[in-house]
């Protein structure tokens, strides 16, 4: 063969040889990268489903929302009970609403005040003055002893308010409490101490103590006594002891 022709044919060998590399070369990034987005979107998924600063960091959050719950359902409560259920149902309802009030505004308020931007600063503002609608309304419902239609009325409105200052605080001011330098976890365990230490002994989601459910029920029964009917207790929180 001349020295010609070896020179091509050595030519298209390296040459293939070459592209075979480069295939080869260019197979492997192409994994790597489908490898590299395929953990880039687990991760995001992951941090999606863990919440903007993960489980534990919204333990403050998680407490107050089932204080908000538990709220909702005592309201409901009041809503279907019998009438000789519902003054002690309402002035659980204003125990409830009173500790609530009082545990964020020692603790979440002023944390979140400092945390907060200035833009936002006004959410802080804005739920300190519908608490002090929420707290004239209370004492006006635990002034007054006779259950008529005003006592009723006052409970509904009560139940608005409380409405919508949980639907400002879940959707406004939380998420950003969520997305701030906030340690939630840390403030949620204070906020439970807190509100142990107001209520007492820890039962159910709101932490309503022994001692605070007989009060209530004492005084049921001795308002049905009083009425000169047969003693009664209610329903719904004779239920709970079971």
């Amino acid at each position: 063969m001349s020295p010609r022709r070896q020179s091509k044919t050595r030519s298209r060998s390296a040459g293939r040889t070459s592209g075979s590399r480069a295939r080869k070369s260019a197979g492997r990034g192409s994994s790597h990268s489908r490898s590299a987005r395929a953990s880039t979107g687990t991760r995001r998924a992951a941090s999606a489903r863990s919440g903007p600063r993960g489980g534990r960091a919204s333990a403050a959050v998680k407490l107050l929302k089932q204080d908000h719950r538990a709220v909702a359902q005592a309201l409901e409560e009041f809503r279907s009970a019998e009438r000789d259920e519902k003054q002690t149902l309402a002035r659980r309802i204003c125990r409830m609403l009173t500790v609530h009030s009082q545990i964020e505004e020692e603790l979440l308020y002023p944390a979140a005040r400092d945390v907060l931007d200035v833009g936002d600063a006004h959410l802080v503002a804005e739920a300190r003055v519908e608490h002090a609608s929420l707290k004239d309304l209370i004492r006006q419902i635990e002034d007054r002893e006779q259950m008529d239609e005003q006592y009723e009325a006052k409970v509904w409105v009560l139940g608005e308010y409380v409405k919508h200052h949980v639907g400002e605080e879940e959707h406004e001011l939380f998420p950003r409490l969520e997305r701030s330098a906030l340690d939630l976890q840390a403030l949620g365990e204070r906020l439970e101490e807190r509100k142990r230490e107001l209520m007492g002994e820890q039962i159910g989601p709101f932490g309503y103590g022994q001692g605070m459910r007989e009060e209530e029920e004492e005084s049921a029964i001795a308002s049905g006594r009083s009425r000169g009917g047969r003693s009664h207790r209610p329903a719904s929180l004779h239920a709970r002891r079971h």
